[in-house]
């Protein structure tokens, strides 16, 4: 393979090997979801939006939190702690 045919090569290759950085595996965003379930459950559970979530300060997300607990246990849900 010439240089010239190495360089098109390289060429014609990064962007799909820009789009292939992009992005995370699976278990990857598994994890980041389980890392930032606190932010998640009152999401998942109806209690509270994205937005607020983002606007809402720590204690005002431990309520949304318990709030979230609690509404899983009236929905008979199993406890979030175990």
């Amino acid at each position: 393979m010439s240089f010239q045919a190495l360089k098109n090569f390289i060429k014609q290759s990064i962007p799909f090997l820009e789009r292939r950085c992009q992005t995370k595996s699976d278990w990857k965003i598994q994890r980041q979801v389980e890392d930032d379930w606190w932010y998640w459950f009152p999401v998942v559970m109806g209690v509270s939006t994205r937005e607020e979530m983002d606007k809402a300060n720590a204690v005002q997300i431990q309520i949304l939190n318990e709030v979230a607990k609690k509404k899983q246990q009236l929905l008979g849900g199993v406890s979030v702690d175990g």
